[in-house]
Formats: structure tokens, C-alpha cells, sequence
């Protein structure tokens, strides 16, 4: 006698349900270490734009554009503390995160 086995493709698996997370939990602190990079060439564009009497389009148009992203970062971390104040909570009391706090 034989014995018959399920065929996996008459069964399909039933798919389960993906809990997505929110990209909001995943903005930490650390994102504001990457405006450290951008603030930088602002400063040296603006002190080399008038050491050299140069036009200050350059300057002021990177300046603002970091700014934008400064704002946008701060914006995202604000509603993170709010939605998800246990995991800025988290991050604050992390050995090494926390040295990204003031």
C-alpha cells in the first residue's frame, strides 16, 4: 500500500500577515550626524565666498538647502518623540546612542 502525500501546490501556505513597522521608529538621533557633513561645505562655501569677494548665490543656495534638511530631520524626530516616546526613550538610555543627545 502507498501512501499519498499532500502536493504542496495544491495547498498552497497561507500567506501571513506582515506587520509593517513604521519608517518613524527607525529615525534616531544619529540622523542628525549626517547635517555635520552637510553643515560643513555651507561654512567653507560662505567663508571663501567672502575672503574672495565671490557671489553668494553658492552659499546661501547650499546653506538653504542644508537648512531644509535640518528642518525635515527635526520634523521627523518630533513626531517619532511623540509616537514613539518608549523607543526615543530606548535610544536615549543606549550606551553608545545616547552621546548623540546635547
Amino acid at each position: 500500500m502507498s501512501e499519498v502525500t499532500e502536493n504542496p501546490i495544491d495547498n498552497p501556505v497561507e500567506e501571513k500577515e506582515v506587520v509593517k513597522d513604521s519608517f518613524l521608529k527607525h529615525v534616531g538621533i544619529a540622523f542628525f550626524t549626517a547635517l555635520m557633513g552637510l553643515i560643513s561645505p555651507a561654512l567653507v562655501l560662505r567663508r571663501f565666498q567672502r575672503d574672495y569677494d565671490l557671489p553668494a548665490a553658492w552659499a546661501n543656495t547650499y546653506l538653504a538647502v542644508t537648512s531644509v534638511v535640518f528642518f525635515v530631520f527635526l520634523g521627523l524626530f518630533a513626531v517619532r518623540c511623540i509616537k514613539y516616546f518608549d523607543s526615543v526613550k530606548k535610544e536615549f538610555n543606549h550606551p553608545i546612542k545616547r552621546n548623540f543627545f546635547p
